[in-house]
């Protein structure tokens, strides 16, 4: 438990968890809410926008983990926005 806990506080980084925990769960409200937006409309403008940056927060903190973990896999890659 204890690698586990200085794992987590690693990547959290020294006084940011608040904010972190603030960008998670700001992108992850904005993931569901939106959708359920496109019945009037607004959704489908930010529905792309906000699963969009809900992958790009998700493949860095999967990247800051493998980094501080050692792992040995490679990185995951983020596909690119068709266009």
């Amino acid at each position: 438990m204890r690698v586990r806990g200085t794992l987590v506080a690693a990547v959290r980084g020294p006084g940011l968890a608040p904010a972190v925990e603030l960008g998670s769960i700001t992108l992850f409200v904005l993931a569901l809410v939106s959708p359920a937006l496109i019945v009037v409309g607004v959704g489908v403008l930010t529905t792309p926008v906000a699963l969009f940056w809900a992958r790009r927060y998700a493949q860095l903190r999967r990247v800051r983990g493998c980094d501080l973990a050692g792992c040995g896999f490679p990185r995951p890659t983020v596909r690119s926005r068709p266009v």
